[in-house]
């Protein structure tokens, strides 16, 4: 065999290991292709579970927020506990309002009044809570988890109330002094009988003064000018203010006067309305009081002098 022959097998054996070389190359780009194609696939895929769950999680959350009456109209399994425990807990309620009727008849025969036989009974929920009762009774919170697990929070609710009872309690009772001091001053006027406590006053003016009683008209302006009995509220002041001084009240053009009139010593800034502190003045005048007749004289020397 020539030296030529030797040399072109040797090209053409190493042609053919190349070949296989580049076919073997090929097959196992081939495999990795596919792999990673598999792998794109399979984290296509669980993107596509986890954007469902993440929807499902959202869904759940939104009808968690919904009220529940609203919940079991949308599932009737829902429906069916919901249905359940609604009528459990209106049957507790009933009992609950039994026994209070029962608890505040039993205390208004020994002479004690509404309230403190409210405030008795939320004492004796403090002992319900400390299992102070007799075991027979079956009237402790002992053995039952969702009062065991909520024992502080409620405790803490109770002292809260009970302390915001005892602050109004001790207002009510100075209630009757400050009552009689501003009707001495001719702050307020006396209308009738009034309850004892500014809560109690305020609501008792405003039916009146929804009825068109004069004075309580003034004292329902009064209260929303000064905060007593309701939260103060300017506009409702003088709305109510107003309605007095259309029926000629003695005690009101002074303050709406003032209320109306911008005054450092109120603190109020309402805008001025002239119409309104004129007629004010002018009722004054006719009613004879001094602030009035010289706030009066005084307009009229100024109208004089812009007249020159």
């Amino acid at each position: 065999m020539s030296i030529d022959s030797i040399g072109k097998g040797m090209v053409i054996s190493e042609l053919q290991g190349l070949d296989v070389a580049r076919v073997e190359g090929l097959r196992i780009q081939k495999q990795i292709s596919r792999e990673l194609e598999q792998e794109i696939l399979d984290l296509r895929r669980e993107n596509e579970e986890l954007k469902k769950a993440n929807k499902a999680a959202a869904d759940i959350g939104q009808i968690l927020r919904l009220p529940l009456a609203e919940i079991a109209e949308r599932n009737s399994d829902f429906r069916q506990n919901y249905e359940e425990l609604m009528t459990h807990l209106a049957e507790w309620m009933v009992s609950q309002k039994a026994f209070k009727e029962l608890a505040i008849q039993f205390g208004l025969e020994k002479a004690l009044t509404l309230d403190e036989v409210i405030a008795k009974g939320d004492a004796k929920k403090f002992d319900v809570l400390e299992n102070k009762h007799p075991p027979e009774h079956g009237s402790n919170a002992e053995g039952i988890p969702i009062i065991k697990e909520k024992t502080q929070v409620l405790k803490k609710r109770l002292e809260t109330k009970k302390k915001a009872r005892e602050a109004e309690a001790l207002t009510d009772r100075a209630f009757d002094k400050d009552f009689s001091d501003l009707v001495t001053s001719k702050n307020l006027l006396r209308v009738g009988d009034e309850p004892s406590g500014w809560k109690q006053a305020f609501h008792y003016w405003l039916k009146l003064a929804m009825e068109g009683v004069k004075e309580a008209q003034h004292n329902v302006g009064w209260c929303y000018q000064f905060g007593k009995g309701v939260s103060g509220d300017d506009s409702e002041s003088i709305a109510w203010y107003t309605k007095a001084l259309n029926q000629n009240v003695a005690a009101t053009p002074y303050f709406l006067y003032r209320f109306n009139k911008w005054d450092s010593d109120f603190g109020f800034t309402f805008v001025n309305n002239e119409k309104l502190s004129r007629k004010c003045i002018q009722l004054g005048v006719s009613l004879g009081q001094t602030w009035a007749v010289e706030l009066d004289e005084i307009i009229k020397q100024d109208e004089k002098g812009d007249a020159g």
